[in-house]
């Protein structure tokens, strides 16, 4: 078997080499290049393929077998089997190294990527100065976080210009906004507004008994309720956070929960794929009884027939076409976090068209966090009045 993929391998690379030579069409190198590969899988595995159907087949066959010719005949329609599938094989065992390759690909890429860009996220908390101890207590979880942090401490002899050249330069250099206003006008108006003219995302931390959110702070920003993050150590806020700014760890936390959790895809993808698989095996049983058929047309004694079918085909779904589903799986669970990771961020960033906020807009997006559900109990129902709206209401 091997000595019979030595002559046709080298043939075809002597004939790759001579088509480089010649610079034939890039379709026809593509076709060439292919098939090597395909060829190389065959004979890698080959024999790896033929010797556990063998295996299993001799050992069934000495457990079922009245005569010793059954065993021997066995055997033999095994190999025969074997042979005329093993270019089928090859391809379908070609098609689940393209699928693992995927799942490498959607695990390693978007980990390089975070890893060398938002390995660790930059955040400006913004506050009134009446939420000073909150700003402050706030901070410091962050950076024990991880998250590189800034903050001005309000200053009541701060120079005009010097102050505003410092917000900008800080708010340049982050990724997202934290919001701790107060229940009146200050100046985080400006520094929100700053914000959403240079497009970072902004999350509001506001008080149950007087928040509001200040005038120039759009409405569809997510909203939280500060004592109930409070009363969680403001982990719900980091694990937000993390997910949409897309840093290195969200990423590290998708690719987790993907590969260990079921919850992260729904029942009709996992249905799907189970019945893909099955489908795949029963379509690779039907190749290998055709060719077992063709091999022996007028077959006596069934037990051998049986046998061989049976063990080749379970050989062909359990090493190539399991595989290959599972791969495809996984790549499917990563991808599908991937977006909605994806549609928090434009959530957060008001890319999405939505009126004002709601939480019930995020409930679908929190499948892939790990505190969702404290996230999604820590948000407020609807956005809140804005500074002017309370003032005219009280008046």
């Amino acid at each position: 078997m091997l000595g019979r993929f030595a002559e046709i391998f080298a043939k075809e690379i002597s004939a790759l080499i001579d088509a480089l030579v010649k610079a034939e069409p890039l379709k026809a190198l593509s076709a060439k290049i292919v098939f090597i590969a395909t060829l190389v899988a065959e004979s890698i595995y080959t024999d790896i393929f033929d010797r556990v159907a063998l295996l299993l087949a001799t050992r069934l066959a000495e457990r079922l077998a009245t005569k010793p010719q059954q065993i021997e005949a066995t055997q033999k329609l095994v190999d025969q089997i074997g042979r005329e599938i093993a270019i089928d094989r090859g391809a379908i065992f070609l098609s689940g190294l393209l699928c693992l390759l995927m799942t490498i690909v959607c695990l390693v890429a978007p980990l390089l990527y975070r890893f060398a860009s938002r390995r660790r996220l930059r955040i400006f908390v913004s506050f009134n100065r009446v939420r000073g101890d909150a700003a402050e207590q706030l901070h410091v979880f962050l950076e024990r976080k991880g998250f590189a942090v800034s903050r001005l401490p309000f200053d009541d002899k701060a120079e005009h210009q010097a102050l505003l050249r410092k917000i900008v330069e800080l708010l340049k250099k982050t990724e997202l906004v934290v919001c701790i206003p107060g229940p009146s006008d200050s100046f985080v108006e400006h520094e929100i507004l700053a914000a959403t003219t240079i497009g970072h995302p902004v999350v509001l931390l506001i008080s149950g008994d007087d928040g509001t959110i200040p005038n120039t702070a759009d409405k569809r920003y997510p909203v939280f309720q500060i004592e109930a993050l409070a009363d969680n150590g403001f982990h719900p806020l980091e694990i937000f956070l993390s997910f949409i700014g897309g840093d290195l760890q969200s990423m590290l936390e998708i690719c987790k929960r993907s590969l260990r959790q079921g919850k992260a895809i729904s029942w009709a993808i996992a249905m799907t794929f189970l019945l893909v698989t099955m489908a795949l095996w029963l379509l690779s049983a039907f190749l290998v009884y055709s060719k077992a058929a063709s091999l022996q047309p007028e077959a006596t004694d069934p037990l051998p027939m049986m046998l061989a079918v049976g063990v080749q085909a379970l050989v062909f779904a359990g090493l190539c076409v399991v595989p290959a589903t599972f791969c495809a799986f996984i790549s499917m669970r990563i991808l599908l976090s991937l977006y909605r990771q994806l549609r928090a961020q434009w959530l957060a960033e008001l890319k999405v068209e939505v009126a004002a906020f709601s939480r019930d807009d995020w409930a679908d997006l929190m499948h892939d966090v790990s505190s969702g559900p404290a996230i999604y109990e820590a948000m407020l129902q609807l956005a809140p009045l804005a500074h002017h709206e309370r003032a005219a209401g009280i008046a």
